[in-house]
């Protein structure tokens, strides 16, 4: 089986909240790695595969003294339920960043790489 992402990922454990279409209620999680062009997230709750929603990233920044938060809109492209059986693993494919997250993103891919 073949990778498809365009993008490189990097393993990134940070802590993140999603929000649903026409919810205020964040539901917290965690990426397990990251790219420039979306994410891998693990949740307790699954998502619907093509459901719009936004996700929020706390990012290290300054050496991993500070953090700063990234949104962006994205799309579901997979939920499944971990192998452990504990929680779901979430792709998601980055739609729109807010403001200049992608940027961000990008320079703490390439510090990384």
């Amino acid at each position: 089986m073949s990778d498809l992402r365009s993008a490189p990922r990097i393993p990134a454990v940070w802590r993140a909240a999603i929000v649903r279409n026409g919810s205020r209620t964040p539901i917290y999680g965690r990426t397990q790695e990251v790219s420039l062009g979306g994410f891998g997230l693990i949740f307790d709750a699954p998502l619907a595969v093509r459901e719009m929603i936004e996700v929020y990233l706390e990012m290290p920044v300054n050496g991993f003294k500070a953090k700063t938060v990234l949104a962006f809109q994205c799309d579901v492209i997979y939920s499944v339920l971990t192998a452990g059986g504990v929680g779901f693993r979430i792709g998601v494919r980055i739609v729109s960043p807010q403001g200049d997250a992608l940027n961000q993103l990008g320079q703490y891919i390439q510090s990384r790489s």
